[in-house]
């Protein structure tokens, strides 16, 4: 028999074909599955080989792959199909996954990049000496530094030279073991690399035909026993080896990996060897090891295979010493003992990113020479390419359980995941059923993957459940249940309309005649931020520089506009344009630009990018007249500073530059309103997801000019344009503009508009539903979900689901289909929840198609807090696994529930995230949702702090029946209980809610232990951050007015734990502010609300327009106030939540104060950790530059202004152990650039008190 199989993105296929006589019998289907089978009959034995060949010849030509069989596999003839029955489980009582002998699929590919071993040798061909040496002979274009190298060594190394570089004798080169050793240390050394002379196998082959496999041996322990090191030489532009005696490390770079031709040659030599030889050379390789460098013995264990006990002695001895060589790593390969196999497997090589699991041949290499049982050395690589592909050959429950646990990692491994799955049906119950059992973040994603294991193969479940525990069986049974169908489904007459009828499905009512229609003219407006137009006017520290020498020298200006000086053109048309620049002649300069262009063209790599910065440097008149000629042409800089600068004259270059590639320029026309950029604004709203909220803007900002310019579109032919622009018509429609749309449309003579416009308007919600509707995705399979059920208790039937499906995947453009908002009145707010996360977990179990990216939004329309706590982590992770736009949506996600967890688990990412794209994403939403309210960003997260279901004492009971238990919370939020007596009296803390007894009410126990655990998870959330927020606003001298400091701080059941423990400070502010003023008094919060002095006498908070309340700084408090607040929290055995009394202040010196730079620390290295740190102390990390390196952190000041802290040599994005200690550089202040970092440094005497004190603790702290 023989087996072929296509695999393509999510499509596993297999085809099976073997001859009988005059017969073919035919075998195909998904892999995983026991297919369909045929067989087919031939006049003859002859025919039926042709027919077999030229099938073969058409599944290759497919993309078919043949893959190995076992032994004895056949198809038989296909006879009529018994009733289908449920395997049974042997006799043998071996699981089912086992019933066939060892699950292994190995493929060619696996056989063909394995390395060789006693037990899958190659074929080797021993040359004679001369005719190895001919394959080496001519090779000597090596630089060698013979001073640098070391004296023992050189007369070997000149004689290895020479041979090189001298004819070859008739009988060969005489045997030199001293020469032939630095010869092979060299190809080692070299390895593989591209760019040098790969010369280790040829090297490896002419050693045994000169000393014999076991001389060749000696010669390789010689060779590990000499470091070859390379220096660049720059100025030869060549690398220069130096040998030395003195081994300091391992044979190569370790990403390179350990084993290259020479290695490799001699490992084949080995597996070909005879048995006495095969024994002398392993005698030999245990006797040399303890002489080698500790991280080089790996390497000839490497070579033998077929001697795990010397591979597994060697990790033992070497991983227990306290200097581990990484080159250990490398171990998995050989070692076979479970316990060595773990210590190989915790070193991470120094290798940028490559292990034993991201080395294909490697992994093919285990797998092949041991079946399944290479489970234990791939296990923990399953998220790497190359181990997870040959964990996915491997058919046991362990093997599918590891691919599982890092399917969400990235799309690789989920498709990895579910080729497992397609090829090892049983054993991927098994591991998913109690995967899912398990609970965690990935048992959601997972369930989607069981139920279509479930509906596949349901009769297997029976012979599986011996191996499997009660909590699986339970998993198992609650999914069949959903596959089986509710018992109670709604009938049609039950349903809203929009379900039992829905609109897409009924004939569409014509709509108003198309009319032709010309956009009516008005005149183009401009309209800044006057602080945002000098901020865009305004170079930063760089670009001043490039334009102050370009303003002085016309030769740099034109070179800034793409006047390459060292191109053969240069000459006369920079000339050209630089007479032309002089002349004031625009014409003439574009001429000459344009024929640069056309001759930059011809070359092999063209780009080009207008820097419309050097334009400014131009007369307003010449620069306008030639951005109005070229722009939109080319991608183009500086855009936004063009505009600030020459205004409503540079708008025909602005609508043309918009039009080109309104993806990347569109946000430029957000301060002019001309009726021209109306239908790309409309377009940008309607059907551009990223341009969405800008178009919406440019709307809303200028309805005037939109309504001129939307409505002969809208009133059109159909087709897009008159879909966009009708769905912003609504929009105006929807903020207040209708008036303005009825006086515009009245502008035309033809009476016929108003009324067409009005029925644009008037457009029924239900009836806004495409003209073409998506087919639903493969991955939609609703009936094994969570159903949503009607108020009445009954869940939706399956055509009903189909049509919820639908309405998910209408376009949002113009705001949610009405539909859903009928659904979301008629069924549960729960059940449509359970419902719209299963829905999101098939769509990840898919890969998450960004194309389907409705199942993810659809969770902000049928979410709820639960929803919002478990999408949080994934929202959270996604950046880091290039799936940034799926997690800005998470964010959208959150702040469409809308709740107050799920805007306080917004706001926690908007406060600390790993990715600073994302927390800047989250901080614009919050902004957002603070201006629709009318707040502040601080107001609101003065808000967004739940009360938790606590009391008004900021406490909870919690009931089991016969006892209960009071819940407290300590000065870090963290919550614990005392059991209440039926006296009241509170008794001992306990950390944690004891579990319920057996006399305890079993219903209101498990409701409470419930009910505490959800407490401690969403007060660890809370907790982060209202210390981070009470702690900043001391540092930033934020305030409150009394009633909001009433509400929000000291009345709030939650918050006013943490607010008992500080010290609170009475504020006079000048102007009335939020920020700053001048301390009056201290108080505290009692534990019944009250406010109190230091003396524990009652203190009443002054009332007053200009009276605001905060926490105060360590620097504001006189020293006797905090002395005698100190003694009242020691009293009361109360802790601060934060260093507030004992906080440690600084200065900056005089010196300091006058300089523009601050570098006390310059020089300081510390950990990268602790850099990393800072962002708990309220630093941002700098945008990531050229190979995603940040050179520097911020920190925002109050006033528009930052400082900026430089580091050396950066800390690189994705791998910030790279570089385990920074350089502390300079500190400096000022305005942020467009890139977040300094533009122009202020004096440091603009720093407050606080502010500086708070800067060198900062600091200070990273070096203890």
């Amino acid at each position: 028999m023989r087996r072929f199989e296509l695999i393509e993105g999510n499509s596993s296929k297999f085809w099976e074909v073997e001859q009988d006589g005059s017969g073919l019998n035919i075998r195909w289907g998904r892999i995983g599955t026991a297919g369909q089978s045929q067989t087919k009959s031939f006049a003859d034995d002859a025919k039926a080989r042709a027919a077999l060949d030229k099938l073969v010849k058409e599944k290759a030509g497919k993309g078919y792959a043949e893959v190995a069989v076992a032994a004895g596999a056949s198809i038989g003839a296909t006879a009529a199909k018994p009733p289908a029955a449920a395997p049974a489980v042997a006799d043998t009582g071996a699981p089912p996954w086992l019933m066939h002998g060892d699950p292994v699929r190995m493929s060619p590919q696996i056989q063909r990049v394995a390395y060789a071993s006693r037990r899958f040798p190659v074929a080797v061909n021993v040359l004679d000496v001369r005719a190895a040496w001919l394959k080496i002979e001519g090779k000597n274009g090596y630089s060698i530094d013979m001073s640098a190298t070391d004296a023992a060594l050189r007369p070997a190394v000149q004689r290895m030279l020479d041979r090189l570089a001298a004819r070859t004798p008739i009988a060969g080169p005489a045997a030199d073991a001293e020469a032939d050793a630095v010869l092979f240390a060299l190809a080692l050394t070299l390895g593989d690399y591209h760019g040098e002379t790969a010369i280790g196998s040829p090297v490896a082959d002419y050693l045994v035909a000169q000393y014999g496999l076991i001389g060749a041996i000696d010669v390789l322990l010689d060779a590990l026993k000499i470091q070859v090191h390379a220096d660049y030489d720059r100025q030869a532009q060549r690398r220069v080896q130096r040998f030395s005696t003195n081994v300091d490390g391992p044979v190569r770079a370790s990403w390179r990996g350990p084993i290259a031709g020479g290695e490799e040659r001699l490992r084949e030599h080995l597996a070909a060897a005879s048995d006495a030889d095969w024994q002398a050379c392993v005698d030999r390789i245990e006797a040399g090891l303890p002489a080698l460098h500790p991280s080089r013995q790996p390497v000839p264990a490497l070579l033998l295979p077929d001697a795990p006990d010397l591979s597994n002695a060697l990790v033992r001895r070497l991983g227990a010493g306290r200097d581990v060589p990484e080159t250990l790593h490398w171990m998995l390969l050989t070692a076979t003992d479970p316990d060595a196999i773990a210590v190989a497997a915790k070193i991470r090589p120094d290798s940028y990113g490559h292990t034993f699991w991201g080395m294909e041949r490697m992994a093919a290499t285990v797998l092949r020479e041991r079946g399944a049982a290479a489970f234990d050395a791939l296990e923990r690589g399953a998220a790497d390419d190359a181990a997870g592909d040959a964990l996915a050959a491997i058919g046991t429950p362990d093997a599918v359980t590891a691919l599982a646990k890092v399917a969400s990692g990235s799309k690789g491994a989920l498709a990895r995941l579910s080729l497992s799955l397609d090829r090892w049906p049983v054993a991927g119950m098994v591991a998913l059923s109690r995967l899912v059992a398990a609970g965690g973040k990935d048992a959601g994603l997972l369930t989607p993957s069981l139920t279509r294991l479930l509906r596949a193969h349901t009769a297997h479940v029976d012979a599986l459940r011996p191996w499997l525990d009660a909590p699986a069986q339970a998993a198992i049974d609650r999914l069949l249940a959903l596959l089986a169908g509710p018992a109670d489904v709604a009938s049609t007459d039950e349903l809203p309309d929009v379900l039992a009828a829905p609109p897409w499905l009924a004939a569409r009512q014509k709509k108003t005649a198309a009319l032709t229609l010309e956009p009516l003219e008005l005149a183009a407006i401009e309209c800044w931020d006057e602080a945002k137009r000098n901020q865009a006017k305004t170079p930063d520290q760089w670009e001043a520089k490039r334009l102050a020498a370009a303003a002085k020298d016309t030769m740099a200006l034109i070179d800034g506009l793409g006047f390459d000086a060292s191109k053969k053109y240069y000459g006369p048309l920079g000339e050209a344009a630089a007479k032309a620049i002089r002349q004031g002649d625009a014409p003439a300069f574009v001429d000459a630009w344009r024929a640069m262009l056309d001759e930059r063209k011809r070359e092999r790599y063209f780009w080009y990018w207008l820097r419309a910065e050097y334009l400014t440097l131009l007369p307003a008149g010449v620069a306008v007249d030639i951005w109005n000629a070229v722009a939109g042409e080319y991608s183009t800089g500086s855009v936004d500073m063009l505009m600030a600068t020459f205004g409503l004259p540079a708008l025909p270059g602005l609508i043309a530059t918009v039009r080109n590639k309104p993806t990347e320029n569109f946000h430029y026309a957000l301060n002019y309103g001309a009726v021209e950029c109306a239908p790309v604004a409309a377009r940008a709203f309607a059907k551009l997801k990223t341009l969405r909220d800008d178009g919406r803007a440019w709307l809303l900002k200028f309805p005037e000019h939109a309504a001129s310019g939307l409505i002969a579109p809208a009133l059109g032919k159909p087709g897009e344009a008159r879909d966009c622009a009708g769905a912003a018509l609504r929009l105006l429609q929807a903020n207040g503009h209708e008036a303005l749309l009825m006086d515009v449309a009245a502008r035309y003579a033809d009476d016929a508009v108003p009324q067409a416009v009005r029925a644009v308007l008037d457009e029924s919600p239900l009836d806004r539903f495409p003209t073409k509707r998506s087919k639903l995705p493969e991955f939609w399979q609703p009936r094994g979900w969570r159903r949503p059920v009607l108020k009445n208790g009954k869940a939706l039937p399956d055509e009903a689901l189909d049509h919820v499906g639908q309405m998910l995947t209408f376009p949002t453009n113009e705001g949610i289909y009405g539909g859903i908002d009928v659904v979301k009145d008629a069924c549960t707010a729960e059940s449509l929840a359970d419902f719209a996360w299963d829905c999101f977990n098939a769509w990840l179990d898919a890969g998450a198609p960004g194309k389907e990216g409705w199942a993810l939004t659809a969770l902000g329309l049928f979410g709820n807090d639960d929803t919002a706590r478990r999408l949080t982590p994934l929202i959270r992770a996604w950046p880091g696994e290039s799936a940034h736009a799926r997690a800005a949506t998470g964010l959208d996600v959150l702040a469409s529930i809308g709740s107050d967890v799920a805007l306080m688990l917004l706001n926690g990412i908007a406060q600390k995230v790993k990715f600073r794209a994302l927390q800047d994403r989250a901080r614009e939403k919050i902004d957002a949702i603070a201006d629709a309210r009318g707040l502040s960003s601080e107001e609101l997260e003065d808000r967004l702090a739940p009360d938790l279901g606590l009391d008004a004492q900021g406490t909870m009971l919690l009931d089991f029946g016969p006892r209960a238990f009071r819940v407290g919370f300590d000065e870090t939020l963290k919550p614990y209980v005392r059991e209440t007596g039926a006296d009241g009296v509170p008794g001992a803390r306990l950390a944690d809610l004891p579990k319920p007894k057996k006399t305890d009410d079993p219903v209101k126990g498990r409701e409470a232990v419930e009910r505490f655990k959800l407490l401690k998870k969403d007060a660890r959330t809370i907790a982060s951050q209202q210390l981070a927020r009470l702690e900043v606003a001391m540092c930033g001298r934020r305030r409150w007015a009394p009633d909001v400091f009433r509400a929000f701080l000291a009345e709030h059941p939650l918050v006013r734990h943490l607010v008992q423990r500080l010290v609170w400070g009475v504020y006079e502010v000048d102007d009335g502010g939020n920020f700053g003023g001048t301390l009056k008094a201290c108080f505290r919060v009692a534990e019944d609300g009250t406010a109190a002095t230091a003396d524990d006498d009652v203190f009443t908070l002054p009332e007053g327009r200009t009276i605001r309340i905060g926490v105060p700084h360590a620097l504001e408090i006189e020293p006797a106030d905090a002395a005698a607040f100190g003694q009242v929290f020691a009293d009361y055995e109360l802790l601060q939540p934060f260093a507030q009394l004992g906080r440690d202040v600084y200065r900056l010196t005089d010196d300091e104060r006058k300089g523009l730079l601050l570098e006390r620390w310059k020089g300081v290295k510390v950990p990268t950790g602790r850099v990393l740190g800072l962002v708990n102390k309220g630093w941002r990390r700098g945008e990531a530059q050229d190979a995603g390196c940040i050179w520097y952190f911020t920190k925002p000041l109050g006033a528009g202004k930052v400082i900026e802290l430089s580091l050396d040599p950066g800390i690189i994005v994705g791998a910030v152990d790279m570089y385990p200690e920074q350089a502390l550089g300079a500190l400096q202040t000022g305005s942020p650039s467009n890139w977040g970092g300094v533009r122009e440094p202020d004096a440091l005497s603009a720093l407050d008190e606080i502010s500086a004190s708070e800067l060198i603790r900062d600091l200070e702290g990273m070096r203890e």
